[in-house]
């Protein structure tokens, strides 16, 4: 299923994305919006139906890459993968949003630049809610249905149907 669709499809896309075309596989939904310059550098990515891409995202990394539909991605929004990253369909990232899969190790005796990386994959459920600032770091699971404050570093798995918030989510109440 995956494969460059028709030039006329990569051409209308591509006015309004960046780096986007050489070597990737792309398969998309229809109804994928683009307000420039957002930048796609991704080998595997796979975009659903009515998909909006606000100013500069930058999604990059040879994982592979999932955006259901009806997803909404706020302005300057970074997303790196990997291995793999999942976001469900009618989720809302906000601006300033930064989601990854991987982390640099820090042992000790070993330059930072030259430390090998850790990478687990990251998924964002369905009708999920990151306010601006989030932090998605790498082998969360933020369940379908949750809400993360704005500014919030999410470490670890957040339930379904929460609200998590500050820099160390903890369960604010439940949404039912």
């Amino acid at each position: 299923c995956w494969g460059v669709k028709s030039n006329y499809m990569v051409n209308k896309v591509a006015k309004r994305i960046r780096g986007f075309l050489i070597g990737m596989r792309y398969e998309g939904g229809k109804g994928l919006k683009s307000y420039a310059p957002s930048y796609i550098e991704a080998p595997n990515i796979r975009f659903g139906n009515n998909v909006t891409l606000f100013p500069n995202v930058h999604i990059f990394g040879s994982g592979r890459i999932e955006i259901g539909d009806n997803v909404v991605i706020g302005d300057g929004t970074v997303i790196c993968a990997a291995k793999s990253i999942s976001i469900g369909s009618d989720s809302m990232i906000a601006a300033h949003c930064a989601i990854y899969d991987c982390n640099h190790g820090m042992h000790m005796g070993q330059v930072m630049r030259e430390q090998p990386l850790s990478i687990r994959p990251t998924a964002i459920g369905s009708n999920c809610w990151l306010g601006v600032g989030v932090n998605v770091l790498a082998g969360v699971t933020i369940h379908d249905g949750c809400v993360v404050g704005a500014g919030t570093t999410v470490r670890k798995d957040c339930p379904g149907n929460s609200i998590v918030s500050e820099s160390c989510p903890h369960l604010i109440k439940s949404r039912s």
